[in-house]
């Protein structure tokens, strides 16, 4: 099966997975048992709870849930799942997943530009439609943290907002424009990656230390000139 297929008690253990599940998931067979429905499907994702329910009401259910891969990086994924009784009469459950992240990352996008759209049109204040900015940009891309820079005075530039689980550390911080990323994509007016910023001298050392792997800038412009990233 090219979907990722795991046999699994009904309470959450996992006994058996196919080698699609073991690709998609990046784990070993055994190491997919050992987890357990625990540490492969997000805890409190709102949308497993009635999923199980409605399989222990109905004994099939199929949801969009957030799975774990591991290196602990979350994915989307559609599930369908359904109880059964093996030879020995043991109730079992068959569950087969897919990974939808490309379908995801689309909808997103196409819903957070029309959200901004709407907020510009509307006469937001900037500062509101560059959070919204932040809060749009991770999903399609599957990043952890996505931050907006902005010109500063004396050839400087300032993280004014941010979201994901390390924006509060890096939120109202200025650094020295010079050779960043951010003086990169404003220059050319292009996207500029970063694959390992531990080793790129143009990236700010708080944000080179926090293990971010690579970094994808890019250029905030208007008609008449550019003013961040």
């Amino acid at each position: 099966n090219l979907d990722g297929v795991l046999v699994s008690a009904p309470d959450g253990p996992v006994l058996a997975a196919n080698a699609a599940a073991c690709a998609i998931l990046g784990l070993s067979e055994e190491a997919i048992c050992e987890r357990g429905r625990e540490g492969l499907v997000v805890s409190d994702d709102p949308a497993l709870g009635p999923a199980l329910a409605r399989r222990a009401r109905l004994g099939a259910t199929r949801a969009r849930l957030r799975m774990r891969r591991g290196d602990g990086r979350t994915f989307p994924a559609d599930v369908t799942s359904a109880v059964f009784a093996d030879e020995a009469g043991e109730e079992r459950a068959w569950v087969i997943f897919r990974d939808v992240s490309a379908e995801t990352a689309g909808e997103a996008r196409a819903q957070g530009i029309g959200e901004l759209t709407r907020a510009l049109l509307e006469g937001t204040s900037i500062a509101e439609v560059l959070s919204m900015a932040a809060r749009h940009a991770p999903p399609p891309v599957g990043a952890r943290v996505a931050w907006v820079t902005r010109l500063g005075e004396g050839d400087t530039v300032e993280i004014v907002t941010g979201d994901g689980d390390l924006a509060g550390e890096l939120v109202g911080r200025r650094f020295p424009l010079s050779n960043t990323p951010t003086a990169r994509a404003i220059a050319t007016g292009e996207a500029v990656v970063v694959e390992d910023p531990e080793r790129d001298e143009g990236v700010a050392e708080a944000v080179r230390h926090l293990g971010l792997g690579s970094l994808l800038v890019l250029p905030l412009a208007s008609a008449e000139h550019r003013f961040g990233s």
